[in-house]
């Protein structure tokens, strides 16, 4: 999918209510989606330029928004806990990655 396609679908689910589709679509099996860890949901609002910021570090390293803010938050919890917190791989991964100039 393009950049063009995903700005349309974004600017389309930002401003458009899908509240009934929801209450009256199907629930289908999908298999088994999520991953080992429990999530939850939590809605926060941001400044717009503060979410567009995080959609561009999204964009860069490929992943969703969600993803980039989980990232961004796991990254700020850790430091905030102690020097024993845990570094994901990922992570690891690409400060190895910067260290080494790739």
């Amino acid at each position: 999918m393009n950049e063009q396609k995903l700005e349309q679908l974004r600017e389309h689910y930002d401003h458009t209510d899908v509240s009934e589709l929801m209450e009256t679509g199907t629930p289908m099996d999908l298999g088994v989606t999520a991953g080992t860890e429990t999530m939850s949901a939590f809605t926060v609002r941001l400044p717009n330029p503060v979410l567009e910021a995080v959609r561009e570090i999204a964009r860069r390293d490929n992943c969703t928004t969600g993803a980039a803010m989980r990232a961004i938050i796991e990254r700020g919890v850790a430091e905030a806990k102690s020097d024993d917190a845990v570094v994901s791989v990922s992570e690891l991964r690409r400060l190895i990655s910067t260290a080494r100039g790739a």
